[in-house]
């Protein structure tokens, strides 16, 4: 069954309200045979857990929420960008293969939730961003002058290619040495973790004629 159909058996917003299944099964699609651990931040009742209980049947599902939750999943409850919800959280549950934040999808709280949690992603693995449209939306706290979401993660495209930058003090960050990629579609983005660290083309010989002095 394709990852559409289950989120339409399940009822969970992530088909018609948005448009993620196609998204879902192009980055997350050869996870689907392998034992691995999810981690979905806010729940809501539960559909999207049944989801991707059905997509990913060798997972364990782990999920966070501010409100109690009388569901069949391991769910901690808790403010996504609390630091001793996040502590506890991965004292029990220390590497994920996916995370996906669904949460409060405030600007405020997605930052510091990808900061804390990134660490605990594990290598190859998938870090997802729901609703990034918030981001446009005042009544999210969203506003042009603000640092929204979803420019936290376009800053985060310079990254890639740190090792080109000209600058022989420059110290990269944790996400500029793990990013391997990041995609963004309508209202949702996905960043991919592994060793981001080529060397840079500049400094290969014989690379490229026009790098090298005349």
């Amino acid at each position: 069954m394709s990852l559409e159909a289950i989120f339409r058996k399940h009822g969970t917003d992530k088909v018609d309200m948005h448009h993620y299944a196609q998204h879902y099964e192009r980055h997350l699609g050869h996870f689907r045979s392998k034992r691995l651990k999810l981690l979905e931040i806010g729940v809501g009742l539960g559909q999207s857990l049944s989801a991707w209980q059905d997509y990913f049947a060798l997972a364990e599902i782990v999920a966070v929420d501010i409100d109690p939750k009388d569901l069949p999943f391991n769910v901690w409850q808790g403010h996504q960008a609390d630091v001793r919800t996040i502590s506890a959280l991965l004292t029990s549950h220390p590497q994920f293969d996916i995370i996906i934040d669904d949460g409060s999808h405030r600007s405020e709280d997605v930052i510091p939730t990808l900061m804390m949690l990134w660490p605990a992603l594990a290598p190859n693995g998938v870090y997802v961003v729901e609703d990034t449209q918030t981001s446009s939306w005042p009544s999210f706290g969203g506003a042009a002058h603000s640092i929204t979401a979803m420019e936290y993660l376009k800053r985060l495209i310079d990254g890639l290619n740190w090792e080109e930058r000209d600058l022989p003090h420059y110290s990269p960050t944790r996400f500029d040495r793990e990013i391997l990629g990041i995609s963004f579609y309508h209202n949702i983005a996905f960043l991919l973790k592994g060793n981001n660290q080529e060397g840079s083309n500049l400094m290969t010989r014989n690379c490229c004629p026009w790098s090298k002095p005349v």
